[in-house]
């Protein structure tokens, strides 16, 4: 058998005097195909702490696609690791695994468990499954999305919840959103909260045409998001500062750009779309304020990485990014315009209150950390498995 090599047959390991078993989970990776944020990064960062972990469980790394070229598969070089290609149109996978009554035992391998990082979970006859739920915005304001979309989310994690045996919520609040608007047994559900992302890590050099001093806002331009508010807000300052919005179009995100043209700072104010992760992290270190005024958030990883890279953070006190935040940012409220211009303006005059939101940052994201995402959804698969 050569090193790269391994039986992935159902399996136990004498380690320590204890018989431990073997889990054979199979893992969907298939958001890594596209540009790796969100739900892409989540299961990238989960991927490379699970391999970093001691655990001698064999992982398939599901992708969902049609054909190889061309494609980057995320695969750890560890023999415990390999993937699975689903090779259906994602018509038919949608129609035969999500809403249909196909088993997804034979044709994802015979897993021991399935952890679903999508929302698409098919039913098993022997398999446990696990579910991670990110949020679950459109069923708190459905006015954030277009109706058909909407009503498409809520149907899929109605689904996804009625054929998890567990749920893994990525924060607290998450959670009982679930509790709250489905109905879903909390003793069901385990809040695990996340880490910076990896790839936020690397610095690029910040380029000249990047006007400076700034306060940045990251993320994609959709209605939760708040960014009509954050410029009318930044309207307000006479600071010498350009706001640079860091996030491509999402959906509804036309009056974001209205607010952008008739905004009187509208020659300060810079738009870049998506970013790179290495220049995010440069935008991140050489700003001298990042605001996120979202509406609601299942998490908040802008929040964290911003601290992690020395930034101040201005957020909302809302729905999870207080678990994130925590002591360490400068709270407002999202709905007031005039609050967060303040508080904006706060933090940017004022060097002794940022350098104290630095400290206080570099402190608060040292509790957050991808191993202990790891060793925590290790947990929940073994409790499930009653190993």
């Amino acid at each position: 058998m050569r090193t790269n090599e391994i039986n992935w047959k159902h399996a136990q390991r004498r380690g320590r005097g204890i018989l431990e078993t073997v889990m054979k989970i199979t893992l969907d990776a298939t958001a890594l195909l596209s540009r790796p944020f969100g739900i892409g990064q989540y299961a990238l960062n989960l991927i490379h702490a699970l391999a970093r972990q001691e655990a001698p469980h064999h992982y398939e790394l599901l992708y969902h696609c049609m054909r190889e070229s061309g494609r980057n598969f995320h695969v750890p070089e560890d023999p415990r690791f390999r993937r699975r290609l689903l090779r259906l149109p994602f018509a038919a996978a949608d129609l035969a695994l999500g809403k249909g009554k196909i088993p997804g035992d034979a044709l994802l391998g015979r897993p021991d468990l399935f952890h679903a990082t999508r929302n698409l979970l098919p039913r098993f006859r022997h398999a446990k499954s696990v579910w991670t739920c990110y949020d679950v915005s459109f069923k708190v304001e459905p006015a954030w999305f277009d109706p058909e979309t909407a009503r498409g989310l809520d149907e899929r994690v109605k689904s996804c919840l009625d054929r998890a045996d567990h749920v893994i919520a990525i924060s607290r609040h998450t959670g009982e959103d679930l509790t709250c608007l489905y109905g879903y047994p909390s003793d069901r559900v385990t809040p695990i909260l996340l880490g910076p992302s990896e790839a936020a890590r690397e610095v690029a050099e910040l380029p000249g045409s990047i006007p400076r001093p700034y306060i940045l806002f990251v993320s994609s331009l959709e209605p939760r998001k708040n960014v009509a508010r954050l410029v009318r807000a930044f309207s307000r300052m006479n600071t010498p500062h350009y706001l640079v919005l860091a996030g491509a179009r999402g959906w509804k995100y036309e009056d974001i750009f209205r607010e952008i043209v008739s905004s009187p700072r509208r020659d300060r104010i810079v738009w870049l779309d998506y970013v790179a992760p290495p220049l995010l992290a440069a935008l991140y270190r050489h700003a001298d304020l990042f605001v996120y005024p979202s509406l609601y958030e299942g998490f908040g990883l802008p929040v964290l990485e911003a601290m992690m890279h020395g930034c101040p953070v201005v957020t909302s006190h809302v729905a999870s990014l207080p678990e994130v935040g925590g002591d360490a940012v400068l709270y407002v409220d999202p709905q007031d315009e005039m609050d967060l211009a303040e508080k904006m303006r706060q933090v940017v005059t004022d060097q002794a209150l940022r350098e104290d939101l630095v400290r206080r940052g570099t402190e608060r994201v040292a509790i957050f950390d991808w191993n202990a995402t790891a060793r925590a959804t290790l947990d929940v698969y073994k409790a499930i498995l009653n190993m």
